[in-house]
């Protein structure tokens, strides 16, 4: 059962740079969280070496 949103306001980020397989294990067991359709919003952003400064600043606005 999900925790209301009043439940995660006062949570800390959390920053993984590592290795593709690492970061998708890291997001396989739970630290990445998907809401439901329609939004579908992520609060995970993978970076690879052609995204741009904007789009990672813009991903945690």
């Amino acid at each position: 059962m999900a925790l209301p949103a009043s439940a995660y306001k006062d949570r800390q980020f959390l920053a993984v740079i590592g290795d593709e397989d690492s970061v998708t294990g890291l997001l396989l067991a739970g630290i990445g969280h998907v809401t439901a359709p329609p939004d579908s919003q992520k609060n995970f952003l993978i970076v690879d070496a052609k995204t741009e400064n904007a789009a990672i600043e813009a991903a945690f606005d």
